[in-house]
């Protein structure tokens, strides 16, 4: 008995320890995705830019809580994978640009962060990835740049001999001893040994001089492939890498070096007419980049231009004015037209950079240009992150949007709607009002569905609008739709309809449609409404003010209380047999389950 307890105490200690193994690996996983996907974002914009300042806090706050909970965090670096207690938890197998590689490249098999770290280490370590990315790759080390920063809580591990084990093949290194008096002493003397192996080589190859240059080149060229086959260790899967690494990071084109060169002039000059004059220039090469459609150059270019202008604002430059007008210059409406032209043309290759560019020069004003864009460019990829960025652009401001929702695109205009419609606040609702001006019919469908989304009075006071559209189809929508009436006012409109002119004309459909929102009600005054336009024949005589009276019965036959049954007792007196039959007969239905008030 004792065993099988045993037994069972052990088995649920295992449970809970593979249970809280999950959790520990689903936790890295985490914080390893959020720190790609915040990399890539550093290497596409700027520090300051408000999609990196977010991901640096998300993935602050994570690590914090992580590291507070198991003090230290030991990522595994393998040539394409970070691994976490031996288990692969992110891979990335685009070898230039993969992100486990950029360490493991340098020989860093760990990477290691403790408890106490903080959040500007983090934002250091996150520029130093960004510094080694956009060095070449036989220049970009990161382990020398940890090591030289030396931080107090971000850790790794790199072994001394990585270098000699991967490219040094395993050869023994000659001893070489030195003696300081004779290496200064302006000559050179050979010992026994080294007389004998200059002899034999002298003997077993020609000397440069007696061969012709072809020849030699030819020898030269077999004898350091034979010394690559004899002493590289780097398999040929490595030597592809490095080769594709070096051809990628030497492929600059002349726009890249350009917009580096004048950046670098911007950054160093001093005198403001000349800095103006190479703005200037900027402007041309700008029209140029566009024209082409690169726009990963043009974001680039921006970017630089951007920090050029932070620096200067720190330090109250009166060239930061000169860069003011240059921005300016880049927004105007001529150029704009040149963006629009470029992409319908077809020139754009990445949209995700596209729209980081149109972020970057014009903000929330972007949504403009993209919404011109929307109904001519039938590319799902476009479309989607233009949905995405107007999406974002209206959880700040929604009149955003209702600024370039037109009939004239319909498509883009449903898309808003359906937007301002999942913003959780209600500061939608009345950007959800101007639709009721729209005439297309399933433009103003969508609102009205939106707008039954929100159980509010603002949104029912809205749908109310709607009841004075000229087509029948809205009317009854907006009225079957409308989703609060505890309200006097909301009743007041209605009796405003019962008794105007032109009600007795509209379908039966519609007037039960409309009187339906007094069940909804349920308050004194739709009582009082009701039992006005069952009681008083004055009011309705004649076949259709009849139907309207029986569409009263139904009301109250719906909501079911004890005021709607005294009302439905009232009527079953009536001097109409039709409507005196039908009160009968709602009576008669109602049981006593009804006699409540719901």
């Amino acid at each position: 008995m004792e065993e099988r307890k045993k037994t069972n105490t052990d088995q649920n200690n295992n449970d809970l320890s593979s249970s809280l193994d999950e959790q520990d690996l689903s936790e890295v996983k985490e914080i390893i995705t959020l720190f790609s996907n915040t990399v890539s974002s550093i290497k596409i914009y700027i520090t300051k830019h408000s999609t990196v300042i977010k991901q640096v806090d998300q993935l602050w706050t994570k690590l914090n809580d992580y590291l507070d909970k198991y003090w230290k965090l030991e990522i595994g670096i393998r040539e394409l994978a970070f691994t976490y207690k031996e288990k692969t938890i992110f891979q990335d197998v685009k070898t230039i640009k993969s992100l486990p590689f950029l360490f493991y490249k340098d020989g860093m098999q760990k990477l290691i962060l403790y408890k106490g770290l903080k959040k500007e280490e983090l934002q250091e370590f996150l520029e130093i990835i960004k510094k080694v990315y956009e060095l070449p790759a036989e220049e970009g080390d990161i382990v020398n740049l940890l090591w030289e920063r030396d931080f107090a809580n971000i850790r790794y591990f790199a072994p001394d001999d990585f270098l000699e084990t991967k490219i040094g093949a395993g050869k023994k290194l000659a001893e070489i001893q030195v003696e300081r008096d004779a290496l200064f002493s302006g000559s050179i003397e050979l010992l026994p040994e080294d007389h004998a192996e200059l002899q034999k080589a002298c003997k077993e190859d020609k000397i440069p001089e007696q061969i012709s240059s072809e020849e030699y080149d030819e020898e030269k060229q077999w004898k350091e492939i034979e010394f690559d086959e004899q002493f590289s260790t780097l398999t040929e899967r490595e030597n592809r890498i490095l080769d594709a690494m070096l051809i990628a990071n030497r492929r600059v084109s002349p726009e890249d070096e350009l917009v580096m060169l004048v950046t670098e002039m911007l950054n160093l000059e001093e005198d403001t007419e000349r800095f103006e004059e190479i703005l200037e220039a900027v402007v041309y090469i700008y029209h140029d980049i566009i024209q082409k459609g690169n726009f990963t150059l043009a974001h680039q270019l921006l970017s630089n231009v951007l920090e050029i202008d932070m620096f200067l604002s720190y330090q109250s430059d009166p060239k930061e004015r000169l860069i003011d007008e240059f921005l300016r210059k880049l927004k105007s409406n001529e150029r704009l037209d040149l963006i629009k032209r470029t992409v319908l043309k077809g020139k754009v290759e990445d949209f995700r950079l596209f729209l980081a560019f149109l972020d970057l020069l014009l903000g929330p004003d972007a949504s403009a240009l993209l919404a011109e864009l929307y109904e001519k460019i039938n590319n799902k990829d476009f479309r989607q992150r233009t949905l995405h960025f107007l999406e974002e652009s209206a959880m700040k401001d929604p009149n955003v949007l209702v600024k370039i929702a037109k009939d004239s695109r319909p498509e883009l205009t449903k898309e808003v709607i359906s937007i301002l419609s999942s913003i959780p606040e209600k500061r939608s609702i009345q950007s959800l009002a101007t639709f009721i001006q729209s005439k297309d019919k399933t433009i103003k469908t969508k609102a009205i569905k939106a707008l039954g989304k929100f159980k509010d009075l603002t949104s029912s006071k809205i749908l109310i609008g709607f009841l004075n559209d000229k087509d029948k189809d809205v009317r009854i929508l907006a009225a079957s739709s409308l989703p609060f009436a505890k309200d006097d006012s909301i009743v007041e409109q209605v009796k405003n309809l019962v008794f105007g002119r032109g009600f007795k004309k509209k379908s039966k459909e519609e007037k039960m449609a409309i009187l339906a929102i007094l069940t909804k009600s349920r308050i004194k005054k739709a009582y009082e409404l009701l039992e006005e336009i069952l009681l008083k024949p004055g009011f309705f005589s004649g076949s259709k003010h009849t139907e309207t009276r029986l569409c009263s019965i139904q009301a109250l036959e719906i909501m079911g209380s004890p005021e709607s049954l005294r009302i439905l007792k009232k009527g079953a007196h009536s001097r109409n047999r039709k409507i005196r039959e039908v009160c009968k007969m709602a009576l008669q239905d109602l049981s006593p389950d009804h006699n409540q008030e719901r």
